[in-house]
């Protein structure tokens, strides 16, 4: 047996949808554009995919990931949600180990006519570690290689500006905030550097910061 999948794309932060972070690379949350692009690329394509009565959604997802993203050495832990999309309404996929075909027969009926739609959402919430209205404060997972220092990402809550703020002293290493952003991001960063330091420690594979060894709590 074979359905023709159609794939539909969306993210959201802050409990609205914000689909144009999937084109506007500078503000995606921790997932970076190696995440993204894939995913608005595939937006509104069909996957045929082949089952039986033994595939289960887990066989579904792991097809879709596949489709999006290839051979890359991709984290499939990411925060992206799968859901079916039947009148209107988004069915979030359940147990992995249930049966495709018992889904497709039972739930999903026969008016999808050998085509249905599943939703992959995406949170752009994941790497948030601050709010300073009208600002956000986050992290990308994948740091290595790009800016040494410790850093926060700043953007505001309509997308239109972003910064990358060194924890250290609050300077503005890459982007760009209007001046009164600016002032108010470091003065949040400088106010709580040891969570920001902790955050980009444990949040990012940047290197890590000796945070004893910066407050001189130790003398080696």
């Amino acid at each position: 047996m074979h359905i023709n999948i159609k794939i539909e794309v969306h993210a959201y932060a802050e409990e609205k949808l914000c689909d144009e972070c999937i084109d506007d690379a500078p503000f995606y949350g921790i997932i970076g554009p190696e995440i993204m692009l894939p995913l608005s690329k595939i937006r509104g394509q069909i996957l045929t995919f082949e089952y039986d009565n033994q595939t289960t959604l887990n066989d579904l997802k792991n097809a879709i990931f596949f489709f999006v993203y290839g051979d890359t050495n991709v984290d499939d832990s990411l925060p992206i949600s799968f859901s079916f999309l039947v009148g209107g309404e988004r069915y979030y996929f359940g147990e992995d180990t249930a049966k495709l075909s018992f889904i497709v027969s039972k739930y999903l009926g026969t008016e999808h006519s050998g085509q249905i739609v599943v939703c992959l959402l995406v949170s752009c919430d994941a790497g948030d570690v601050a709010t300073e209205w009208p600002l956000r404060f986050f992290v990308h997972s994948r740091e290595s290689g790009s800016h040494n220092d410790a850093h926060i990402h700043v953007c505001d809550t309509g997308h239109q500006y972003e910064a990358s703020i060194r924890i250290s002293d609050g300077k503005v290493i890459a982007g760009k905030l209007p001046s009164k952003f600016e002032r108010l991001a470091k003065k949040r960063i400088l106010s709580d550097q040891d969570y920001f330091y902790d955050c980009w420690n444990k949040k990012t594979d940047g290197l890590k910061v000796d945070i004893n060894h910066h407050y001189e709590y130790i003398q080696y």
